[in-house]
Protein backbone atom coordinates (compact mmCIF):
# COMPACT_ATOMS: atom_id res chain seq x y z
CA UNK A 1 0.00 0.00 0.00
CA UNK A 2 3.19 2.36 0.76
CA UNK A 3 4.28 1.56 -2.70
CA UNK A 4 1.32 2.14 -4.20
CA UNK A 5 1.50 6.04 -2.67
CA UNK A 6 4.40 6.50 -4.45
CA UNK A 7 4.80 8.54 -7.67
CA UNK A 8 7.75 6.05 -9.05
CA UNK A 9 5.43 3.09 -8.28
CA UNK A 10 3.23 4.57 -11.16
CA UNK A 11 6.04 5.50 -12.93
CA UNK A 12 7.13 1.95 -13.09
CA UNK A 13 3.88 0.91 -13.84
CA UNK A 14 3.51 2.89 -16.96
CA UNK A 15 7.34 2.49 -18.31
CA UNK A 16 6.65 -1.39 -18.20
CA UNK A 17 3.07 -1.22 -19.60
CA UNK A 18 4.35 0.62 -22.31
CA UNK A 19 7.69 -1.41 -23.36
CA UNK A 20 5.54 -4.92 -23.09
CA UNK A 21 2.35 -3.39 -25.62
CA UNK A 22 5.39 -2.33 -27.50
CA UNK A 23 7.14 -5.75 -27.75
CA UNK A 24 4.27 -7.54 -28.20
CA UNK A 25 2.29 -5.68 -30.91
CA UNK A 26 5.91 -6.38 -32.47
CA UNK A 27 6.75 -9.66 -31.78
CA UNK A 28 2.88 -10.54 -33.35
CA UNK A 29 3.54 -8.78 -36.37
CA UNK A 30 7.05 -8.35 -37.57
CA UNK A 31 6.94 -12.11 -39.15
CA UNK A 32 3.48 -11.41 -40.81
CA UNK A 33 4.74 -7.75 -42.22
CA UNK A 34 7.90 -9.61 -43.66
CA UNK A 35 5.59 -12.46 -45.26
CA UNK A 36 3.29 -9.47 -47.06
CA UNK A 37 6.65 -7.85 -48.59
CA UNK A 38 7.20 -11.71 -50.17
CA UNK A 39 9.67 -13.10 -48.26
CA UNK A 40 9.74 -16.73 -47.49
CA UNK A 41 9.09 -18.91 -44.70
CA UNK A 42 12.26 -19.98 -44.24
CA UNK A 43 13.27 -16.11 -44.07
CA UNK A 44 10.84 -15.25 -41.51
CA UNK A 45 11.49 -18.44 -39.55
CA UNK A 46 15.02 -17.20 -39.33
CA UNK A 47 13.89 -13.61 -38.31
CA UNK A 48 11.60 -14.77 -35.26
CA UNK A 49 14.73 -16.99 -34.19
CA UNK A 50 16.86 -14.12 -34.06
CA UNK A 51 14.79 -12.39 -31.88
CA UNK A 52 14.54 -15.35 -29.59
CA UNK A 53 18.73 -15.66 -30.09
CA UNK A 54 19.00 -11.70 -29.27
CA UNK A 55 16.24 -12.01 -26.35
CA UNK A 56 18.22 -14.94 -24.51
CA UNK A 57 21.80 -12.45 -25.10
CA UNK A 58 19.73 -9.29 -23.73
CA UNK A 59 18.71 -11.33 -20.41
CA UNK A 60 22.13 -12.15 -19.60
CA UNK A 61 23.98 -8.85 -20.71
CA UNK A 62 21.41 -6.15 -19.18
CA UNK A 63 21.58 -8.28 -16.31
CA UNK A 64 25.15 -7.93 -16.00
CA UNK A 65 24.46 -4.14 -17.11
CA UNK A 66 22.67 -4.18 -13.95
CA UNK A 67 25.49 -4.77 -11.85
CA UNK A 68 27.06 -1.88 -13.02
CA UNK A 69 24.65 1.26 -13.47
CA UNK A 70 20.95 2.17 -12.13
CA UNK A 71 18.46 -0.65 -13.86
CA UNK A 72 16.79 2.49 -15.06
CA UNK A 73 19.08 3.19 -17.39
CA UNK A 74 19.39 -0.64 -18.44
CA UNK A 75 15.37 -0.41 -19.35
CA UNK A 76 15.68 3.22 -21.13
CA UNK A 77 18.99 1.62 -23.38
CA UNK A 78 16.32 -1.46 -23.92
CA UNK A 79 14.06 0.76 -25.50
CA UNK A 80 16.18 2.44 -27.73
CA UNK A 81 16.89 -0.44 -29.00
CA UNK A 82 13.20 -0.87 -29.67
CA UNK A 83 12.84 2.54 -31.48
CA UNK A 84 15.97 1.68 -33.59
CA UNK A 85 14.56 -2.23 -34.43
CA UNK A 86 10.98 -0.39 -35.55
CA UNK A 87 12.80 2.23 -37.24
CA UNK A 88 14.99 -0.82 -39.35
CA UNK A 89 11.74 -2.48 -39.93
CA UNK A 90 9.66 0.03 -41.25
CA UNK A 91 12.61 0.73 -44.00
CA UNK A 92 13.03 -3.24 -45.09
CA UNK A 93 11.84 -3.67 -48.45
CA UNK A 94 10.99 -6.60 -50.50
CA UNK A 95 14.90 -6.12 -52.22
CA UNK A 96 16.23 -5.48 -48.91
CA UNK A 97 19.88 -7.05 -47.80
CA UNK A 98 19.98 -10.02 -45.06
CA UNK A 99 22.22 -7.56 -42.73
CA UNK A 100 19.04 -5.27 -42.85
CA UNK A 101 16.67 -8.67 -41.31
CA UNK A 102 19.54 -9.74 -39.25
CA UNK A 103 20.05 -5.90 -37.37
CA UNK A 104 16.41 -5.36 -36.63
CA UNK A 105 15.49 -8.79 -35.08
CA UNK A 106 18.84 -8.89 -32.98
CA UNK A 107 18.18 -5.08 -31.87
CA UNK A 108 14.13 -5.68 -31.56
CA UNK A 109 15.96 -9.49 -29.20
CA UNK A 110 18.04 -7.07 -27.45
CA UNK A 111 15.07 -4.76 -26.40
CA UNK A 112 12.97 -7.85 -25.52
CA UNK A 113 15.63 -9.40 -23.07
CA UNK A 114 15.70 -6.25 -21.43
CA UNK A 115 12.73 -6.14 -19.42
CA UNK A 116 13.17 -9.36 -17.26
CA UNK A 117 16.06 -8.02 -15.62
CA UNK A 118 15.61 -4.11 -15.54
CA UNK A 119 12.10 -5.07 -13.56
CA UNK A 120 13.09 -7.46 -10.82
CA UNK A 121 16.35 -4.89 -10.61
CA UNK A 122 14.22 -1.73 -10.72
CA UNK A 123 11.59 -3.22 -8.03
CA UNK A 124 13.98 -4.25 -5.68
CA UNK A 125 16.46 -0.95 -6.06
CA UNK A 126 13.46 0.99 -5.86
CA UNK A 127 11.44 -0.46 -2.96
CA UNK A 128 13.62 -2.88 -1.03
CA UNK A 129 13.25 -6.29 -0.38
CA UNK A 130 10.47 -6.27 2.69
CA UNK A 131 8.01 -6.44 0.02
CA UNK A 132 9.60 -7.02 -3.18
CA UNK A 133 7.02 -9.83 -4.26
CA UNK A 134 3.44 -8.22 -3.80
CA UNK A 135 5.21 -5.06 -5.66
CA UNK A 136 7.33 -7.15 -8.32
CA UNK A 137 3.63 -8.54 -8.86
CA UNK A 138 2.10 -5.68 -9.13
CA UNK A 139 4.54 -4.51 -11.68
CA UNK A 140 3.98 -8.06 -13.32
CA UNK A 141 0.26 -7.10 -14.39
CA UNK A 142 0.61 -3.94 -15.48
CA UNK A 143 3.19 -5.58 -17.67
CA UNK A 144 0.85 -8.14 -18.52
CA UNK A 145 -1.89 -5.91 -19.41
CA UNK A 146 0.33 -4.52 -22.11
CA UNK A 147 1.21 -7.49 -23.37
CA UNK A 148 -2.90 -8.45 -23.98
CA UNK A 149 -3.08 -5.03 -25.31
CA UNK A 150 -0.27 -4.75 -27.37
CA UNK A 151 -0.93 -7.28 -30.02
CA UNK A 152 -4.94 -6.64 -29.74
CA UNK A 153 -4.26 -2.81 -31.12
CA UNK A 154 -2.07 -3.56 -33.89
CA UNK A 155 -4.34 -6.32 -35.29
CA UNK A 156 -7.09 -3.43 -35.03
CA UNK A 157 -4.75 -1.40 -37.02
CA UNK A 158 -3.69 -3.96 -39.50
CA UNK A 159 -7.81 -4.85 -40.25
CA UNK A 160 -8.60 -1.31 -40.94
CA UNK A 161 -5.76 -0.03 -42.49
CA UNK A 162 -4.28 -3.23 -44.49
CA UNK A 163 -1.09 -2.27 -42.90
CA UNK A 164 1.59 -2.41 -40.10
CA UNK A 165 2.69 1.22 -40.40
CA UNK A 166 0.48 2.62 -37.93
CA UNK A 167 1.32 0.01 -35.69
CA UNK A 168 4.69 0.18 -35.76
CA UNK A 169 4.41 3.97 -35.03
CA UNK A 170 2.64 3.17 -32.45
CA UNK A 171 5.11 0.83 -30.80
CA UNK A 172 8.24 3.86 -31.70
CA UNK A 173 5.65 6.02 -29.71
CA UNK A 174 5.34 3.90 -26.68
CA UNK A 175 8.96 2.60 -26.43
CA UNK A 176 9.48 6.92 -26.17
CA UNK A 177 7.50 7.35 -23.39
CA UNK A 178 8.93 3.97 -21.54
CA UNK A 179 11.94 6.21 -21.48
CA UNK A 180 11.32 8.91 -19.52
CA UNK A 181 8.71 7.39 -17.29
CA UNK A 182 11.51 4.88 -16.41
CA UNK A 183 14.33 7.74 -15.66
CA UNK A 184 11.81 9.92 -13.57
CA UNK A 185 11.73 6.37 -11.04
CA UNK A 186 13.67 7.61 -7.71
CA UNK A 187 16.28 5.09 -6.88
CA UNK A 188 18.30 5.42 -3.88
CA UNK A 189 21.36 3.59 -2.64
CA UNK A 190 20.11 2.44 0.81
CA UNK A 191 17.14 0.54 -0.02
CA UNK A 192 13.57 1.35 1.34
CA UNK A 193 11.81 -1.17 3.80
CA UNK A 194 8.29 -1.20 2.00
Amino acid sequence: MQALKTKSFWLMAVAFFTICTANQALMQNHVPHLSDLGYTSRVTALALTMVGIGSGIGKFAFGWLCDFIRPKYTLAIGSAFGISSVAILMNINSSSSAFMIGLYTLLLGLCVGSWLPAMSMNVSKTFGLASYGVIFGAISLMFTFGGALGPTIAGIIYDSDQSYSLAFIMSIVLYIITIPAILLVSQINNKSNL
